[in-house]
């Protein structure tokens, strides 16, 4: 009695299971080492409108269509269109060998809402980054806020030929750890701000890393104006880790060219910023 009740039981586990996996949340598919499909549960056949008895024991050679391409070819994430008025899904999938190696078992995951929330997420992340040109740590224009101006400025020199420089900005504390505080940062910020024209522009690119945009400026001049700009901020002390320190600074000048377009003027900036750090210059142009 015992033996039977012990198969019994065993029999109605399968049973139970066997229920279980058909009606699962998701999808499964099991491929013999052929590549024809085995068996397949009740979510799977409504995900792609099938009907398991059409197509187990057939090779995959024999279907063609949306609804099979994704049955019998694996693909990590997909979209499936719509099929016979189901709607549309993406759908993830995942797939692992049997104990004995010989069968293929595939899994399918709805994951629509998950990549609805992700898109809606991604776009409203995008809208905001848009919408905010300054940065929260100095006040100053940042990175896109700075590119936004200095656009329509390469704009005009490309149609009047006018004069236009900027300059590419590093500081760092000269000590082991080189990065500024943002109170280092505001205070450097606001003297950069408050010594330049009413005219030109300054944005916080990040760490210690500053563009000055000098409309209607010659390399010259920005390069006088560098010269003073770097003796004002190295006469700054601002506390770091604890101590007072100065800020030693960096300069590349890049001047608008004929040809020119915002990446490449910027481009030509931070090189020579790199050729002025190699080569110990505090001011350098291009």
């Amino acid at each position: 009695m015992i033996q039977n009740g012990g198969f019994m039981g065993q029999q109605l586990n399968a049973l139970l299971a066997g229920a279980a996996l058909d009606s699962a949340p998701i999808g499964i598919l099991i491929f013999d080492k052929n590549e024809r499909l085995v068996w397949a549960n009740k979510t799977l056949e409504k995900l792609f409108c099938i009907n398991k008895q059409d197509l187990e024991g057939q090779p995959a050679s024999d279907f063609v269509g949306k609804k099979y391409q994704y049955i019998f070819s694996f693909k990590e994430r997909f979209f499936l269109e719509s099929i016979n008025g189901n709607p549309e899904r993406w759908l993830k999938c995942w797939q692992e060998k049997s104990e004995n190696n010989d069968e293929t078992i595939r899994y399918y995951l709805d994951v629509t809402t998950e990549h609805q929330l992700q898109l809606s997420h991604d776009q409203l992340k995008e809208t905001l980054e848009k919408q905010t040109t300054h940065d929260p740590v100095t006040g100053l224009f940042n990175k896109r806020g700075i590119q936004e101006i200095l656009e329509p400025l390469i704009s005009r020199s490309r149609r009047y030929e006018n004069d236009l420089s900027i300059i590419r900005m590093r500081l760092n504390s000269g000590q082991k750890d080189p990065l500024i505080s943002e109170q280092g940062l505001k205070t450097a910020g606001c003297l950069l701000k408050d010594k330049m024209r009413w005219a030109d522009h300054i944005g916080h690119l990040g760490g210690g890393d500053f563009l000055l945009v000098l409309p209607e400026t010659t390399g010259a001049s920005a390069e006088k104006l560098a010269i003073k700009l770097c003796s004002i901020i190295e006469g700054l002390k601002i506390n770091h880790a604890g101590q007072e320190v100065s800020i030693s600074v960096c300069c590349g000048i890049a001047m608008w060219i004929k040809g020119d377009n915002i990446t490449t003027l910027l481009q030509r900036a931070e090189v020579v910023l790199q050729d002025a750090i190699n080569e110990n210059h505090q001011v350098l142009v291009a």
